[in-house]
């Protein structure tokens, strides 16, 4: 009975012994992943033909830089033919709003200078006929004649200084608004025209790697089809795969040890997802012994130096010491 007790005693502190000598093991034994990229596909919004692409394949751009151009001959001269109808359309809403211009309306003055003079003339040939009428000289009829000829001159000048006054009024309301709006109407198709010429240029987002160029110069690309891949320098991230006995262990945003045979010392990386469905799974009924057969990918963004790792790239992974104590 002592000796059973013993024995119990020495196998009860043995385990902990032995869930150590696994965790140890479990920590010296690395995770097999590899390096995995999310591109950015830079493509065009308007449809035209390849002027020129200005990086090269493998080659690293900073953000804002140009990566490809199209040709820009038709769409500078939609924005010259833009800027040609706003220039009439705003000379159009001016003459509306002001009236005739200057060049008109010294003519008008000229006519009212003439007016004017006749208006004169037929008055003192009047004021002269009207004397020698009351002499007894002339008939009444050359009075007559005098006096409707100065009434001829009087509205003359009268019908011209109204016309001065009609052309130094604005247009009405109806038509100055509608000037307005084709000169408004004008401005946008010049902004449009604008921003067609500017998304001839096609620019990084972000800084990364010219990864593939899927055109050559002077092929014709449509709207939307990709011309080169790009991989930004954040978007480097480590796919491993956990199995199921370490995945309850494994903690969100936990940190993991990354090691290759190229990757900077000290590399570190935090876990950003864990899938929640085995990879794989075969249709049996797992065990308590083959349950380590069960494995769930994961994804991590690595926190250090990025630029060095390539995708496709294989790599250790090694869990937080926490993860691995069960």
């Amino acid at each position: 009975m002592a000796r059973a007790l013993l024995v119990t005693l020495l196998l009860l502190a043995a385990l902990p012994l032995a869930a150590c000598e696994e965790a140890s093991e479990a920590q010296d034994t690395p995770l097999q992943g590899y390096v995995e990229g999310d591109f950015i596909y830079a493509a065009p919004e308007i449809a035209g033909r390849l002027a020129e692409i200005a990086p090269r394949e493998g080659e690293r751009v900073e953000a804002g830089a140009a990566l490809f151009r199209l040709e820009t001959e038709t769409l500078e001269a939609e924005v010259e033919q833009a800027r040609a109808e706003l220039s009439a359309t705003e000379a159009e809403f001016a003459d509306r709003r002001e009236g005739q211009r200057p060049p008109e309306l010294a003519v008008i003055e000229a006519r009212i200078d003439r007016a004017e003079a006749s208006r004169s003339q037929a008055s003192k040939e009047y004021e002269r006929q009207k004397e020698l009428f009351e002499r007894g000289v002339i008939a009444g009829a050359r009075l007559d004649q005098a006096g409707e000829a100065l009434s001829v001159a009087e509205a003359e000048l009268a019908e011209a200084k109204r016309q001065k006054a009609v052309a130094t009024l604005p247009a009405r309301t109806a038509q100055i608004d509608a000037a307005e709006r084709r000169m408004e109407a004008a401005q946008a198709a010049l902004t449009q025209a604008k921003t067609r010429l500017a998304k001839a240029v096609v620019t990084a987002p972000q800084a990364g790697l010219v990864d593939d160029i899927y055109y050559e110069t002077g092929e014709v690309v449509g709207v939307g089809q990709p011309v080169l891949s790009l991989l930004p320098d954040a978007k480097r991230k480590i796919v491993f795969f956990v199995p199921e006995p370490l995945l309850a262990s494994l903690a969100p945003e936990a940190e993991v040890a990354i090691g290759c045979d190229s990757c900077p010392p000290g590399l570190r990386a935090k876990v950003t997802r864990v899938a929640s469905e085995a990879e794989f799974t075969p249709p049996v009924i797992f065990s308590q012994e083959r349950r380590e057969k069960l494995l769930f990918r994961a994804e991590a963004r690595p926190l250090g130096e990025t630029v060095k790792l390539r995708v496709g790239q294989p790599v250790d992974v090694r869990l937080p010491e926490t993860a691995i104590s069960r």
